[in-house]
């Protein structure tokens, strides 16, 4: 008994002694707030051309009081998403996967054919047409489920338009 009474003490006092930490009680209502201040909109999945496993999602971010970073997504019908820009590179559009995106306090990022857009590798649409479901991970707002949309009328394939 009395090693446990020592072993706790010990805790406390390096707890105590070290920096000060936000219990996770106090964390998880900032995140919580940041994820209800975002809104997704317009989120669809192009069709991938026949037998191809690439395709572009798009989607609209609305953004919250304060700014706000898209760090990441993933779904279970892809092996892997990348976020993606559109540059132009010696008069040559150029797709660059980049590491995150801006959401503007207030505003708005656009993930669109042509510009910013989600690349899912090892695609596979849900048989039955239904949504995708992907996980948005943000900077503040942690992790934030949406839908993806199958988009048909779209012309099928991998990439936005221009790349």
């Amino acid at each position: 008994m009395s090693k446990r009474i020592a072993v706790l003490a010990a805790l406390a006092f390096a707890a105590a002694c070290g920096a000060p930490q936000t219990p996770p009680e106090a964390a998880a209502p900032v995140a919580a707030r940041a994820a209800q201040a975002l809104t997704i909109e317009n989120a669809r999945v192009r069709a991938p051309a026949g037998g191809q496993t690439i395709t572009a999602g798009f989607l609209t971010v609305r953004g919250g009081p304060e700014a706000n970073r898209l760090l990441a997504a993933s779904s279970p019908n892809a092996e892997s998403i990348e976020i993606h820009t559109v540059r132009e590179e010696g008069g040559m559009m150029q797709m660059i996967k980049v590491d995150a995106l801006e959401v503007p306090a207030g505003g708005a990022l656009d993930l669109q054919p042509g510009g910013n857009h989600l690349m899912l590798f090892g695609y596979v649409a849900p048989a039955d047409g239904a949504a995708t479901p992907v996980t948005l991970t943000f900077e503040k707002a942690g992790a934030v489920d949406a839908m993806l949309a199958l988009d048909t009328t779209a012309a099928p394939g991998g990439h936005g338009g221009g790349h």
